[in-house]
């Protein structure tokens, strides 16, 4: 599944609502950071299709997400399990990113 766009109108449907894992990049689409972020984000939303969704949400175009989680710096990844926030994560390195990531697959198996 690919890494799809999300706004506050889906954010309550899409993550607050449902079951499983879910990570949500917000970004800028001018920051350097977060265009080579992205390219990481989206390698790991292939590595674990079936196991975690993936968002993102640019807070230029759509600050009322970003507003109402408080996000304040770009790259941040917001990682959730069932509806409920885990951890945040801001400009995370690669390896860093994926070891979360697996982190948050393993909890998704044991519930």
């Amino acid at each position: 599944m690919p890494v799809l766009n999300i706004d506050k109108l889906d954010f309550d449907k899409e993550v607050l609502h449902s079951d499983g894992a879910v990570a949500i990049k917000f970004i800028t689409f001018w920051d350097s950071i977060c265009r080579s972020f992205s390219e990481t984000f989206e390698e790991c939303a292939k590595e674990y299709e079936g196991k975690i969704r993936f968002f993102e949400s640019n807070i230029d175009g759509n600050p009322d997400l970003a507003e109402q989680l408080g996000i304040s710096k770009v790259p941040t990844v917001v990682l959730f399990l069932n509806g409920k926030e885990l951890k945040r994560l801001i400009n995370p390195s690669k390896p860093f990113f994926k070891a979360e990531l697996e982190s948050l697959a393993k909890k998704a198996r044991r519930i």
